[in-house]
């Protein structure tokens, strides 16, 4: 009878939620998904794309670059909209904040930037990013802009208006063609990808730079960060590989036999959810066990209550 009565209030007072979601964009029309911990792999997650870049997570709506155009999406896959801001000139990276949206443009060596409703679009919000500018991060605690170059290989960096201590050329031989750039606030770091072996790391003053923070990597382009969790999350070839933010507990096949090489990846963090004032059918439900459980109570004791009346 208890164990009737544990299995109730587990069915009543508890539920499973997604810890964390890995999207990534390829050279193929999809964008793609994955758990955290490598759980529901989805390839085909959003199709109809002109290779989807650098999908990021604001708001509870996905958002990513391809073609021409900046897409959008719910969380779920639905609503898709593929040309959500459009005319631009080979966009390589997105990054949002404060209801900003920002871009890389490829073609254009430019920096563009959009109100969140996708309304004021200006192109040439930075009009020098050098050359094929192609990843782009932002580190929110210091209103720092950053991004990388993939004819360049270097980092460059300015404020969040756009002129403020412009600095195109913040880090210089990265060793590759970089492709995508994350900032770990917590540690005051940069890493990036350069298609390569190996993940780069430095400070976000530009020094310290180690261009073989992680190695033994193959064709790597994609990374993303869980600040969170303290995670960085990156491909290897056609596989998914996590390790700390640290470097250590490296671990390269996550995700294994991917149909498609990632480009560039997002991350989403779901807080669990808030405790819940249950419904009147769950108090239903709990009374209902607790009925049971006295009953079956009083059952297992009358035989006892019988011998003391005798």
């Amino acid at each position: 009878m208890k164990k009737l009565f544990v299995c109730i209030s587990l069915m009543v007072f508890t539920h499973s939620f997604i810890h964390a979601q890995i999207f990534w964009g390829s050279f193929s029309s999809t964008i793609s998904k994955v758990d955290a911990d490598g759980t529901n792999l989805n390839e085909s997650f959003i199709g109809g794309l002109a290779q989807a870049q650098e999908p990021i997570v604001y708001n509870n709506q996905l958002y990513w670059v391809h073609g021409s155009s900046i897409g959008r999406a719910d969380l779920d896959g639905s609503n898709a909209n593929n040309t959500f801001i459009t005319g631009l000139n080979g966009p390589g990276g997105i990054a949002i904040f404060n209801d900003k949206i920002y871009w890389t443009s490829f073609y254009d060596n430019k920096i563009g930037r959009a109100d969140i409703d996708g309304t004021n679009v200006n192109q040439s919000f930075v009009a020098n990013s050098g050359n094929a500018p192609t990843g782009i991060a932002i580190d929110e605690t210091n209103g720092v802009i950053y991004w990388i170059t993939y004819n360049d290989h270097t980092i460059g960096r300015v404020d969040l208006d756009g002129v403020s201590n412009l600095n195109a050329s913040l880090i210089t031989g990265l060793g590759g063609q970089g492709v995508q750039i994350v900032v770990d606030e917590a540690n005051s770091k940069i890493l990036w990808t350069v298609r390569g072996s190996a993940i780069g790391r430095a400070n976000l003053d530009g020094t310290g730079l180690n261009t073989n923070f992680i190695t033994g990597l193959s064709q790597n382009q994609a990374l993303t960060i869980d600040a969170t969790d303290g995670k960085l999350y990156f491909n290897s070839g056609n596989n998914i590989g996590v390790a700390d933010l640290d470097g250590s507990n490296v671990n390269l096949a996550l995700v294994t036999g991917l149909s498609g090489l990632p480009w560039q990846m997002g991350f989403n963090y779901v807080p669990p959810p808030s405790p819940e004032v249950p419904t009147l059918s769950q108090w239903g439900l709990l009374i209902l066990a607790l009925l049971f459980m006295s009953l079956g109570t009083l059952y297992l004791l009358q035989p006892k209550l019988q011998e003391q009346e005798v």
